[in-house]
C-alpha cells in the first residue's frame, strides 16, 4: 500500500501558502458573491483553490480534479486518482471571522478514499489521515477513548441543530 509520503508533502506545502494567503485577504479586503445556488463564496474561496490545484498539477497533472469552486469536468472520472477540494469549507464563518472553518482535501486512488487532510488556518491545526495508517493532528497519532453510555460522550455542533437528528446521531 503506498504510503503518499510525496504527496502529502506537496500538500502541507501547498496548504501552509494557502493559509498565508487567506490570511492576507482577510485583511486587504475579502470579497463575498453569491453563488446561483444562493450559497456565498468569497475571493479566498477561488485563491485557495487556486493555490491548491496549481501545486497539485505542477507534480500530478494527469490527475482529476473536482473542487466547489472549479467548473466540473466529466473526464475526472475516467482518472485514477481524483483530487476533491472544499477550499474554505464553512465559508459562512469564515466570512465572519469565526475560526470555525478549514480547507479539506481528499484524494482518491482507484476508487478508494486515500488521503484526507483537513487544516485549519485559525488554529494551524493539520488532521490528515492516510488509507492503513493512523489519523493524527499536527503529526501526532489521535488518541481515541472507548466510552460507555452519553455520560462521556458530547456532540459539538455550530448551528441550530432538532431533536430528531440528535435522536439518529445517538442510534448510529
Amino acid at each position: 500500500m503506498p504510503d503518499y509520503r510525496q504527496e502529502r508533502s506537496i500538500i502541507r506545502q501547498a496548504l501552509l501558502l494557502a493559509s498565508d494567503r487567506l490570511h492576507r485577504i482577510m485583511y486587504e479586503g475579502l470579497t463575498v458573491q453569491v453563488k446561483p445556488d444562493g450559497s456565498p463564496v468569497t475571493n479566498a474561496d477561488l485563491e485557495v483553490n487556486r493555490i491548491v490545484q496549481e501545486a497539485l498539477f505542477a507534480v500530478y497533472p494527469d490527475d482529476g480534479w473536482l473542487s466547489e469552486e472549479s467548473p466540473d469536468d466529466a473526464i475526472r472520472l475516467q482518472k485514477n486518482r481524483v483530487w476533491i477540494l472544499d477550499p474554505i469549507d464553512g465559508t459562512k464563518p469564515f466570512i465572519k471571522s469565526l475560526p470555525q472553518f478549514a480547507i479539506s482535501l481528499a484524494l482518491i486512488d482507484h476508487g478508494q478514499a486515500s488521503i484526507g487532510i483537513i487544516f485549519n488556518p485559525a488554529t494551524r491545526e493539520y488532521f490528515s489521515a492516510v488509507r492503513g495508517k493512523p489519523a493524527t493532528v499536527n503529526d501526532r497519532p489521535i488518541q481515541v477513548r472507548q466510552t460507555t453510555g452519553d455520560r462521556f460522550s458530547f456532540l459539538v455542533n455550530p448551528g441550530p441543530i432538532d431533536r430528531a437528528t440528535i435522536r439518529t446521531w445517538r442510534e448510529t
